[in-house]
């Protein structure tokens, strides 16, 4: 929730989705202007070191694209938090990813 609530706080002119997994998280959420919190049901957990950054990403969009907030050819921003290696200086690292949708159906 804190970097959707970092995103928000620059009010950008296009939604801030919030995927979240504990139903709490999601309720706070929707205190804050310009974001929409959505529970994505997945059973993956994003606290864990097993967990793949990318499948939850696509679990996001293909969520996004389910709800219709998002068509082919429209751009994603994705941003994630992800837990460090015990080598690193910070314990997380925020992470920033650009993607243009492509037609499923191609």
């Amino acid at each position: 929730g804190r970097v959707a609530r970092a995103v928000a706080r620059h009010k950008p002119n296009v939604p801030v989705l919030s995927f979240c997994t504990d139903a709490q998280v999601a309720r706070r959420l929707q205190l804050h202007r310009g974001i929409t919190p959505i529970m994505l049901q997945s059973t993956l957990d994003p606290n864990a070191s097993t967990t793949s950054m990318s499948k939850l990403r696509a679990e996001a969009i293909r969520t996004a694209r389910e709800l219709d907030f998002v068509q082919p050819g429209d751009r994603l921003i994705l941003v994630d938090r992800t837990k460090g290696k015990a080598h690193d200086m910070h314990e997380y690292s925020h992470n920033m990813k650009v993607v243009t949708l492509k037609d499923p159906t191609l």
